[in-house]
């Protein structure tokens, strides 16, 4: 994956591996329910592991609006034009 990826920018690379995690997730839970191994104890360390995925989420949002403080632009977002 770091050799395919290694020129692109670093949201690009974070949407990507989002995308083949997600899938992942799911190939794996399906797998799980197929063969019994899926049950309220999996669920529940799920939930409980879940928590630390809120919190780094919100934590990126938090270091992304620090950094756009700084002067740097967001995607989409248009250069004030000279005066």
């Amino acid at each position: 994956m770091a050799l395919v990826y290694q020129k692109q920018k670093g949201p690009r690379i974070r949407e990507i591996l989002s995308v083949i995690f997600s899938a992942g997730t799911v190939i794996s839970m399906v797998s799980l329910a197929i063969i019994g191994r899926f049950g309220l104890r999996e669920v529940h360390a799920a939930m409980v592991l879940f928590s630390g995925i809120v919190i780094g989420f919100l934590l990126s949002l938090k270091t992304s609006i620090d950094s756009n403080r700084g002067g740097r632009r967001r995607r989409g977002q248009e250069s004030p034009s000279p005066p």
